[in-house]
């Protein structure tokens, strides 16, 4: 017999959450929907040993709210966002 899926199970399964392309990139119209999720992860990340990724988790409701805001605004716009190589970025 099957056993039905738990959220746990759902999370194990789940990729591990990571921040959007366009992070932490903010275009006027998403000013609004960015600001709590910001708070929250500053706030989520100001022990230099925080854990990045589950600072993104404990601030998923509001990362989601940023995302749709800047995937609807970012939809159909040629645009090139850059990443900062491995070799730059301060280990925590």
């Amino acid at each position: 017999a099957a056993v039905p899926a738990t959220p746990d199970a759902a999370a194990a399964t789940a990729p591990p959450i990571r921040a959007a392309d366009h992070f932490p990139r903010v275009l006027k119209p998403c000013k609004a929907a960015a600001e709590p999720f910001f708070k929250c992860f500053s706030a989520a990340t100001l022990d230099p040993n925080a854990d990045g990724r589950a600072a993104l988790q404990s601030c998923a409701d509001s990362m989601k709210v940023y995302d749709d805001c800047m995937a609807k605004e970012l939809k159909g716009k040629h645009t090139v966002l850059y990443h900062v190589p491995d070799a730059y970025k301060v280990a925590r």
